[in-house]
């Protein structure tokens, strides 16, 4: 167990980091050491407070204190709410005696989530590089890969839109190369929040994510949600997929190189 004391006795942070050993757990540190490779090489760990970074952070803390947690304040959201999760994450992150961060993705007009999106991946890549971090690791997770997979099919994709995201690849074209990885793809969101409860964590919730007006929101809260009480596998299987997908589509690639 793991306690700050940085905050008052009223806003003490206690909490548990999980058994090394545990299946979830185990996973996550096998998939992280598979993408970053030998040495236990120092990690950015990107956390919003949610129950999938949370999750990832905590498995990660379990074998290695060479984390450097990063919270990114979006303006698109209420800043009062932002900053008191950005409080929350670097009490947890004091809590675990690990060196914390915040930056900023700020947006302007037109699509305010893929500036969103580029933002933060440039906030993340700039404190990688601040702390000489080869890895980026954000909770990007089974059902998650499942959504985008699903978003590409209505789009009428081929092989590289069904892959989804990618499980490691380049954050950016500088020559440094700090790379992107994603160690929960193999891992359920029920398993993520299952592992917060256990830990004592209570996830910060984002409000943007709780309408149907976007597609994603729609699939996460319709249909995927009633297949997956159905199928509580069906993510973890369509993840397998989309490396499958990934892995036809680099072969397709390499024999047009070739023609």
């Amino acid at each position: 167990m793991y306690t700050t004391n940085r905050a008052s006795p009223a806003q003490v942070c206690v909490v548990r980091v999980p058994d090394r050993r545990a299946p979830v757990v185990r996973d996550v540190v096998r998939a992280w050491r598979r993408l970053t490779g030998e040495g236990a090489p120092r990690t950015v760990v990107a956390c919003s407070g949610g129950a999938d970074s949370v999750a990832l952070l905590l498995s990660l803390a379990s074998v290695t204190r060479d984390l450097v947690v990063v919270y990114i304040r979006h303006d698109m959201r209420d800043a009062a709410i932002v900053e008191a999760e950005c409080r929350r994450v670097a009490d947890l992150a004091d809590a675990l005696g690990l060196h914390f961060e915040s930056g900023e993705a700020p947006t302007d007009r037109g699509n305010l989530e893929a500036q969103a999106r580029a933002g933060r991946y440039a906030a993340l890549a700039d404190s990688a590089r601040n702390c000489a971090a080869p890895f980026v690791a954000t909770g990007h997770h089974a059902d998650d890969q499942l959504e985008t997979m699903v978003m590409g099919l209505l789009r009428g994709s081929g092989p590289a839109g069904l892959s989804g995201v990618a499980e490691c690849r380049l954050i950016d074209d500088r020559a440094d190369e700090v790379r992107l990885i994603r160690p929960l793809l193999g891992i359920r969101r029920a398993d993520t929040e299952a592992l917060c409860a256990e830990a004592g964590w209570i996830p910060c919730e984002d409000e943007t994510n709780a309408g149907t007006t976007r597609l994603r929101s729609l699939l996460r809260h319709g249909v995927l949600r009633e297949l997956g009480a159905a199928h509580p596998d069906g993510a973890v299987h369509a993840a397998r997929a989309a490396a499958a997908m990934h892995d036809i589509d680099g072969l397709l690639a390499e024999v047009a190189d070739q023609l």
